[in-house]
């Protein structure tokens, strides 16, 4: 459920079941561990939000290793995580 507070949507979030998997590549373009500085300022500009809750249940991260010789994975079950208050503004 979401709301319009001060021109930001407020709102909870629900994640079930949910699977992340990203990479380190070879390459810097093959590579999905930084944070593109220029895509963050474009959310925050475009959709201000504020989350009150986040939940995540019964999800998966993996991060795979493509950089190596040998291929590596790292691999997370079974995550519950919940966060509050998640702002893009002040």
């Amino acid at each position: 459920m979401a709301q319009l507070r001060h021109r930001a949507l407020v709102g909870e979030v629900l994640a079930t079941r949910a699977q992340l998997n990203f990479a380190k590549g070879p390459t810097k373009d093959q590579d999905q561990t930084h944070i593109d500085e220029s895509w963050t300022k474009v959310v925050e500009d475009l959709f201000p939000f504020k989350i009150n809750r986040f939940e995540i249940r019964d999800s998966e991260v993996r991060f795979h290793d493509l950089a190596r010789n040998q291929k590596w994975m790292c691999l997370s079950r079974n995550l519950y995580v919940i966060c509050h208050n998640i702002t893009t503004v002040e």
